[in-house]
């Protein structure tokens, strides 16, 4: 929790919990769209449910953006087959509702599916399985979807390294940001997963980033002074030292 505000902070967004609301909307460009016509609303918290449900990367749950996807698709398989027969609508708009609503139920179990195989929960977010998925994949020896997961600002052409510090505007990432460098960062809850299931490994999802930036022929920036840890690896790896 946020000492000043009293806000709390879950990864993605800030929680008000005086309002019982998020202070601003959730990310998903798709959910967003839909929200503008008020659909739903993508400022509460675990949909209005906070007793089945949490929610602490701020993102809705998977399986709410495919049962949105079924509903849609579920209703255009039912004016489909209400249309082309002779051309005309002719059903009830009963029909319609029963298709929207097999098509988000089907959706929503896809979703959870998919949530589930990743994760091994039914309602976690769709960053979540992505990391669900390149943190099982790691664990098979490839660390390149891990390395993507956390690289920002791919499009720049120079990297930042340096140490990370806590809180403090000279760690790397802060620096990064804000020379618009290239960089790899995965937020606190991902990093300590990562850490916990891949031990002495977490090294190769370095080395994967690094590789994956010497690839497209960027150049490095040195950030910090103090070499240790994983910096001192990288700077090694790099031949900088």
């Amino acid at each position: 929790m946020d000492v000043e505000t009293g806000y709390y902070y879950l990864q993605s967004r800030y929680y008000d919990p005086a309002l019982r609301r998020f202070i601003s909307s959730d990310s998903y460009g798709l959910l967003s769209t839909l929200a503008e016509a008020g659909d739903i609303n993508l400022f509460a918290y675990c949909g209005n449910n906070p007793v089945m449900c949490v929610d602490p990367t701020g993102e809705f749950p998977f399986f709410i953006l495919t049962a949105i996807i079924g509903a849609i698709v579920g209703l255009g398989v039912t004016a489909a087959i209400d249309y082309f027969p002779d051309k005309e609508f002719n059903l009830h708009w009963g029909y319609y509702v029963l298709g929207a609503g097999i098509g988000a139920i089907v959706g929503a179990g896809i979703g959870m599916a998919i949530s589930y195989s990743a994760t091994g929960t039914l309602t976690a977010s769709f960053t979540d399985i992505r990391f669900g998925y390149a943190l099982k994949a790691a664990q098979n020896g490839n660390y390149t979807k891990l390395a993507k997961f956390g690289t920002h600002n791919n499009r720049a052409k120079q990297v930042g390294i340096g140490k990370y510090i806590k809180g403090s505007p000279n760690s790397y990432e802060v620096l990064s940001r804000k020379y618009g460098y290239t960089y790899y960062e995965i937020k606190q809850p991902y990093w300590n997963k990562m850490r916990v299931a891949l031990k002495e490994k977490v090294w190769n999802v370095n080395r994967a980033f690094l590789e994956q930036q010497l690839a497209l022929g960027k150049t490095f920036v040195k950030l910090s002074i103090d070499y240790s840890g994983y910096y001192l690896k990288e700077l090694i790896y790099l031949g900088l030292l």
